[in-house]
């Protein structure tokens, strides 16, 4: 409880006037991974893995009445006839309207062939093409798999936001200038999670985009407790972000306590680690000599003597790559967040205005070097 009060304390406040004026920043470019479960497809991947099941049963039942078929005629036919099996029988009626021949055996007769079942979405279809969508060519069964009823979905249900990609796993990521959004399975959420990234786009045009997105999963899936809101963040201007970006004086102003106050699930999440609480518990490489630290903030940022993870609140992955130029905010999430547009909102508007702060190394200076001392004389030796 002192711990929290303690962070309330160094935490910036936001008012409404820098919400809004942030809001209208053209400058900020926000990309966003939304992981949801797609109820239609577990329905139809439960029902076609059911009607694979019989088929799979069908086959295995024919091979053993033909083991006996065989026997039988081996040893004369002086003993009972071998029964066509029932399930062979049901499986004619069920999936191929007694078209495969099986309804007029008798017993002791030869078993035709059994014919693939129609599925209600072929996964093995290879003939649509969406006019907006394109698919990725691979070889790996799982990957087709999941490409071919994700199409086959979109056909059938639309995607009401543009030009879109269907891929596996990273696959289809848009990056910086790319105009389509990505379509990916989601395997920590189950055979029916998936994951939608979208373009990057201007703040702006970003806060008029999510509430149809919202809708959209309304209409067709849920979200868990599993399941993530991460939030892209870069600035127009800016191309190195890495070499502008003072990842402390992030950490330090952003109010965590203002997003957990409406997304409390979240606060000991592992796939989203409380960054500051990571540096009050000595977790994070911290290795400061606090005598010297107006130095440090002028001129080294401090971000040397950090150790950060994939799995922290703040992502800076992004800053070490090819194109050093977004982080990753991880707070958001849990069950039911797409029902909470009006909290989201805000707290977006919240990492846009907290970095804004961050890439400039004289705002807000004198309370920085404040919160930043008060912070790390909470550190453990």
């Amino acid at each position: 409880m002192r711990l929290n009060k303690f962070i309330n304390r160094i935490d910036e406040k936001v008012s409404k006037k820098e919400i809004n004026d942030i809001l209208k920043d053209t400058n900020v470019m926000v990309g966003v991974e939304i992981e949801f479960i797609l109820e239609d497809l577990n329905k139809i991947l439960r029902k076609n893995r059911l009607i694979y099941m019989r088929y799979i049963n069908a086959i295995n039942s024919k091979v053993k009445y033909t083991n006996k078929l065989k026997k039988w005629f081996k040893l004369g036919k002086d003993k009972d006839v071998p029964q066509i099996p029932k399930d062979l029988i049901d499986y004619d009626l069920l999936y191929m309207e007694g078209e495969g021949g099986f309804k007029d055996l008798k017993d002791g007769d030869k078993i035709p062939n059994l014919s693939k079942p129609n599925f209600e979405w072929d996964i093995e279809s290879d003939d649509f093409e969406g006019s907006d969508g394109e698919w990725l060519d691979d070889p790996n069964e799982e990957n087709d798999t999941f490409v071919n009823y994700m199409k086959m979905w979109v056909r059938d249900n639309g995607f009401p936001f543009g030009k879109y990609k269907i891929g596996f796993y990273g696959d289809v990521t848009p990056k910086i200038g790319d105009n389509f959004w990505a379509i990916e399975p989601d395997s920590s959420l189950g055979s029916s999670g998936i994951e939608v990234k979208s373009p990057v786009v201007p703040l702006k045009e970003f806060i008029e985009i999510m509430p149809n997105v919202f809708d959209w999963i309304k209409k067709h899936g849920r979200t868990t407790e599993s399941c993530g809101f991460h939030v892209n963040m870069s600035i127009k201007g800016i191309n190195n972000l890495k070499s502008n970006l003072d990842l402390y004086k992030l950490i330090v102003f952003l109010d965590e306590e203002y997003i957990y106050k409406f997304f409390s699930s979240r606060k000991n999440n592992d796939y989203a680690e409380s960054l500051k609480q990571k540096i009050l518990k000595g977790g994070i490489g911290v290795n400061i000599d606090r005598k010297d630290i107006k130095k440090i903030v002028d001129n080294e940022k401090i971000k040397k003597f950090i150790n950060f993870n994939h799995h922290d609140s703040i992502t800076f992955e992004g800053l070490n790559s090819e194109h050093p130029d977004w982080i990753e905010f991880r707070y958001l999430g849990g069950s039911n967040y797409h029902k909470k547009w009006s909290n989201i909102k805000p707290i977006v508007a919240r990492y846009a205005y907290y970095l804004n702060i961050a890439v400039n190394p004289n705002y807000k200076k004198k309370e920085y070097i404040k919160k930043l001392l008060r912070l790390l004389n909470k550190i453990p030796e």
